[in-house]
């Protein structure tokens, strides 16, 4: 049997300090770490009134830094509101900085008033749509890894970001002339 554990810097009321949420958080994601559980996972929440956690890469490099073997995942990335480029950045930046420990996890958000507030208009239940755009770019999560761990470093994972990026935008195209990132068009010349 495996064991994991899903946390976030989150409060039921509003008087709790966050730097003792901030604190406590850690603690328990140290103490999973020292019981051998195998994985932290952090959520991407926005604009809740319960919690901080606008990246969870961020969450997962602070993890990495304070525990020894516990790996650390994006439980999840919510597809909608990430480039994916911008994204295996953020990945691959996690991963080296946690010393290849990164799970990487992406979702189609949950509740609709994150939605509302990031992205007028964006239905939650549309959503699967970014993620299922989303999935083809494991192929460049994949690369990146790679060329990270062989030695390359982040030097190489910007500089192959940089040549990709053009062709990863045409995983985004629509029609003829749209092309919808988090939500919004774009024109084919603005890109």
């Amino acid at each position: 049997m495996k064991f994991h554990i899903a946390i976030n810097l989150e409060r039921i009321d509003p008087s709790t300090d966050m730097l003792e949420m901030r604190d406590h958080t850690l603690e328990m994601v140290q103490m999973a770490d020292e019981a051998g559980f195998e994985i932290v996972w952090a959520a991407e929440h926005h604009a809740l009134e319960m919690t901080i956690a606008p990246n969870p890469f961020h969450l997962m490099t602070w993890w990495a830094d304070h525990t020894k073997q516990i790996r650390v995942g994006a439980g999840v990335a919510n597809a909608a509101y990430w480039h994916p480029i911008k994204l295996a950045g953020e990945a691959a930046l996690c991963d080296l900085l946690s010393g290849g420990r990164m799970e990487f996890g992406v979702g189609s958000g949950a509740y609709q008033r994150e939605f509302d507030r990031m992205f007028p208009g964006l239905d939650q239940k549309d959503s699967w749509r970014y993620m299922q755009e989303m999935l083809p770019q494991g192929d460049l999560l994949s690369e990146t890894h790679a060329r990270q761990h062989s030695g390359l470093g982040c030097g190489a994972l910007a500089h192959h970001l940089r040549l990709c990026g053009r062709e990863q935008l045409q995983h985004h195209e629509l029609a003829a002339d749209v092309a919808v990132f988090r939500g919004r068009e774009i024109s084919r010349d603005a890109r």
